[in-house]
């Protein structure tokens, strides 16, 4: 009880994949909070693609800038 729960989206999704995955995302977020779980989230840590890896992935310089994103948010949220 309590405990942040934060749901992202993988970066290679777009188009009609990424609406369905948001919704989906959306919904079952909006039911957890609807009962009581106000600490269910969805954050986006997509960011500029700087390159990719290996067989399409994101990059490292990528991954990097994704894990900023998300540390930045689990500070804002955990008051670190």
């Amino acid at each position: 009880p309590g405990a942040l729960i934060l749901s992202t989206l993988a970066p290679k999704l777009f188009g009609d994949d990424q609406v369905r995955a948001e919704t989906y995302i959306q919904a079952a977020i909006a039911g957890r909070v609807g009962q009581g779980d106000a600490r269910v989230k969805q954050v986006d840590i997509s960011t500029a693609s700087t390159g990719f890896g290996c067989d399409g992935h994101p990059s490292l310089a990528t991954h990097r800038a994704m894990s900023e994103r998300l540390v930045s948010v689990l500070k804002q949220e955990l008051g670190w």
